[in-house]
């Protein structure tokens, strides 16, 4: 996903979901419950990891 693309998220919080909209015109959305959530936080911090284990350029 390049780079100023919008994305924004909604919370339920009587049924415990998030749901994650990407695009301009909400191209994309995810709904995700509390410990999906926690998952895939989970697992892009351990991306984020990667790309900083290998130098850019």
């Amino acid at each position: 996903m390049r780079s100023g693309i919008s994305m924004r998220y909604e919370i339920d919080h009587d049924n415990e979901i998030a749901t994650l909209y990407f695009g301009y015109r909400d191209d994309y959305v995810l709904t995700l419950g509390r410990e999906n959530l926690d998952k895939l936080v989970d697992l892009g911090a351990a991306a984020r990891r990667e790309f900083a284990a290998r130098p850019t350029g």
